[in-house]
């Protein structure tokens, strides 16, 4: 929620805790009573809303444990593949990629599975447990696995983020409307700066903004100094006014 929205949230809050305070000046079945309604419900869905954003966004944080779990096996494996190619014809010690996406790591890790399941048993024999190639595999299916919900994560931001936007629009638009219904409806009354103190929303400007601000007033045409006169002899003649 941008620094923006919380200001005006606070205020939603604000307003929401004066329309249940007073709710005598707005009976159930008066404008004002479904208006505050409204505002409640749109308080709710910009709740829920932040709630799946934020579940969204810690899902879709990188690699996670999954992705720890598999290199691991990687980098045991290309330790004990160096053992293997002493006594293995032809075979090539696997290396460690280095930094990249999950999918790269993914990548190279079918590889190695694809190079050391033929000679699983001396894999076994340095000292591996024998259900290694298994293990492995699950580890490989648990990275796709959170990289699939990676992208559903991020799709379910974009969307609580879309829906967000509409609750608080649905927000400010009842609040606007019930600047006008209880303005009338507390016409007159000590009530009404109290209205006015808790639909007020105040955004601090930054230094940026001042300075454009600054920048942006009109400059006004210097005011017209004195005179001056070039100094003359005593004795020169006057030039006459034509």
């Amino acid at each position: 929620m941008t620094r923006s929205d919380s200001v005006k949230y606070e205020m939603f809050l604000r307003v929401d805790d004066f329309g249940e305070t007073h709710t005598a000046r707005f009976p159930a079945s008066s404008a004002g009573a479904e208006v505050f309604a409204t505002l409640r419900a749109a308080i709710a869905q910009i709740e829920a809303q932040g709630t799946a954003r934020g579940h969204a966004e810690r899902e879709s944080r990188h690699g996670g444990p999954e992705r720890a779990a598999l290199r691991q096996w990687m980098v045991d494996l290309a330790r004990t593949s160096r053992a293997v190619a002493r006594t293995a014809d032809a075979f090539v010690p696997l290396r460690m990629p280095g930094g990249g996406r999950d999918a790269t790591l993914l990548e190279h890790a079918r590889q190695f599975l694809e190079v050391t399941a033929p000679l699983s048993d001396q894999f076994v024999t340095l000292g591996l447990a024998p259900d290694w190639t298994d293990r492995f595999k699950a580890a490989i299916a648990a990275l796709e696995a959170r990289r699939r919900g990676r992208r559903s994560s991020r799709e379910g931001r974009a969307t609580a983020s879309v829906q967000h936007r509409r609750a608080m629009a649905d927000a400010m638009a009842a609040v606007q409307l019930l600047d006008v219904i209880v303005a009338n409806a507390l016409k007159g009354d000590g009530l009404l700066p109290v209205w006015e103190r808790v639909r007020h929303v105040s955004v601090r400007r930054g230094r940026r903004d001042e300075a454009l601000a600054v920048a942006a007033e009109p400059v006004s045409d210097p005011a017209p100094g004195p005179t001056i006169t070039p100094d003359l002899p005593a004795d020169a003649p006057l030039k006459q006014a034509s």
